[in-house]
């Protein structure tokens, strides 16, 4: 028979004291002074009792109420922040004097950014197709045999590893977001291109609409009218034509105009590996009234907004 022991533990009371803290998820200090006061403390110690099992079902079910259920739960998303600061700069947007105001690489690598922190807090699994410095998950790799990934004629062996690095990661869903330019700065708005080809061009369709419609709805409500310029099919890189021989097709290949960056060229080594897909170009660095809304303090954040609900809107009405 066990004996169990009393011990009684007195502690004597300590002179008041101060303790600064910072407040959490503030981005400044604030400090709080605290002066407790510590009546003598009766500890009793004596033998834990057994712990009591929990059947693991039980605990595997708690596990599940504590995780964050969000509208994008289970999905997997790929973002293609289009071009980048080595390979395919990409447009750029000019003031007056000839100085750059924006490059075309830098803001679709800041909305692609702030684009994964909205999904992933709907619970989406997100990659995007260029790490935190800008540069590409997996560099260009030659395969046309001409010992090269810089000349005119390997454009798809500079796409190549966005294709592979989302289909790698098993993506159901992508979007590739640019922004457009042009020689004639007339030309303005937004615009989304999708791949109307295979067994889910309609779906391809379907994605394409929703990122226009909330994409250009968030620009409105901010005040600022940009063209619909609507969806368009992929196929339309007739410039491609001019290097259909480096990949053994000639320049009759119909399929070979088509965006390289949706994964339906044959072309590409690899073809994408993913459901639904779409590139949107959300307006041109060229036009000068596209760049004053762009240079407003809150742009970024209703792009990345209407980028999102698209997705969202997109799903929803599955």
């Amino acid at each position: 028979m066990l004996v169990h022991r009393l011990l009684i533990i007195s502690f004597i009371v300590l002179p008041a004291f101060t303790v600064s803290c910072a407040q959490a998820q503030q981005h400044h200090s604030n400090t709080e002074v605290i002066t407790p006061t510590w009546a003598p403390l009766t500890l009793q110690m004596q033998e834990p009792s057994p712990k009591e099992d929990k059947p693991e079902a039980i605990e595997k079910e708690n596990d599940s109420l504590k995780r964050p259920v969000g509208k994008l739960s289970g999905r997997r998303i790929c973002l293609d922040p289009g071009h980048d600061s080595i390979h395919v700069p990409g447009a750029a947007a000019h003031d007056q004097s000839g100085r750059v105001l924006f490059n075309e690489h830098e803001l679709t690598h800041l909305v692609a950014s702030r684009l994964r922190a909205l999904l992933e807090a709907e619970g989406a699994q997100v990659c995007v197709t260029r790490n935190e410095a800008g540069d590409l998950h997996i560099a260009p790799y030659d395969f046309n045999g001409n010992g090269s990934t810089r000349l005119p004629e390997d454009m798809a062996e500079r796409t190549q590893p966005r294709i592979d690095f989302m289909s790698q990661f098993g993506a159901e869903l992508i979007l590739s977001i640019h922004f457009n330019g042009f020689h004639n700065p007339a030309l303005s708005g937004a615009e989304v291109y999708y791949s109307d080809t295979g067994p889910y061009q309609h779906e391809n369709r379907r994605f394409s609409e929703s990122v226009l419609y909330s994409l250009t709805k968030k620009m409105q409500d901010s005040g600022y009218s940009p063209v619909v310029r609507g969806v368009h099919s992929d196929n339309y890189k007739t410039e491609y034509r001019a290097y259909t021989w480096a990949y053994g097709f000639d320049r009759g290949c119909t399929e070979c105009t088509r965006l390289l960056t949706l994964g339906n060229n044959p072309m590409s080594k690899n073809r994408g590996d993913w459901k639904v897909g779409a590139l949107a170009e959300v307006l041109f660095l060229t036009n000068p009234q596209d760049v004053r809304f762009l240079q407003g303090a809150d742009a970024m954040d209703i792009i990345t907004d209407g980028l999102a609900q698209g997705i969202l809107a997109y799903f929803e009405a599955e």
